[in-house]
C-alpha cells in the first residue's frame, strides 16, 4: 500500500464531505450526530473490549508508552 497517496485520497475525501456537510441544513446535521451518539452508546462495551485489545497487542508490539493511556 502506497501510504502517501493513501493519505492524500483521504484528505481529499475528507475535504469533499465537509463541503457536502457545510450544504446541509442543522436539523439533518443534529440528527445524525444524534444518531451516531446513540449508535456509540448502544455499543460501549463493544468498544471498550476492542479499545483493550488495542492496547495489549500495542504493549505487546512495543508501542510508545505515550500511545497506550486506557482511560477507561
Amino acid at each position: 500500500m502506497d501510504i502517501k497517496k493513501y493519505m492524500q485520497g483521504l484528505g481529499l475525501n475528507a475535504r469533499k464531505a465537509g463541503r457536502e456537510i457545510s450544504r446541509t441544513e442543522s436539523g439533518k446535521k443534529n440528527l445524525a450526530l444524534l444518531k451516531i451518539a446513540e449508535a456509540i452508546e448502544n455499543s460501549h462495551e463493544l468498544l471498550i473490549t476492542e479499545n483493550r485489545k488495542d492496547l495489549d497487542a500495542g504493549k505487546q508490539n512495543g508501542l510508545d508508552a505515550a500511545l497506550l493511556t486506557d482511560w477507561l
